[in-house]
């Protein structure tokens, strides 16, 4: 290895960081992949719902993901599919992440 540690992480610590990183790979989905991006964001969907209400930017994180996937369902033309809520389960209707990629 290259002196590089790998270290355990405790999963409340790693999903915030694991959501904005994700929300943040979205916006590089190729535009002719759309279902790519939908995938990337109803994961980052669902790690903003496990997030614990101490999280600091817990409802900005939130509030992206959701903005994100429910823009991109939008530019699919899946527009009735939109109005996902906080507090719902993650979206069926979404491929996988390992489908699309």
């Amino acid at each position: 290895m290259d002196g590089t540690r790998i270290r355990r992480t405790r999963p409340e610590v790693a999903t915030p960081h694991l959501v904005r990183a994700l929300i943040k790979y979205g916006y590089r989905a190729p535009a002719e992949k759309p279902e790519a991006g939908l995938a990337i964001w109803a994961e980052a969907l669902a790690g903003a719902r496990q997030l614990d209400a101490w999280v600091p930017d817990r409802e900005g994180m939130l509030a992206a993901a959701i903005d994100c996937y429910e823009r991109q369902l939008s530019v699919m033309g899946r527009h009735a599919e939109t109005g996902v809520e906080a507090g719902t389960e993650s979206p069926a209707a979404a491929p996988s992440v390992e489908s699309v990629i």
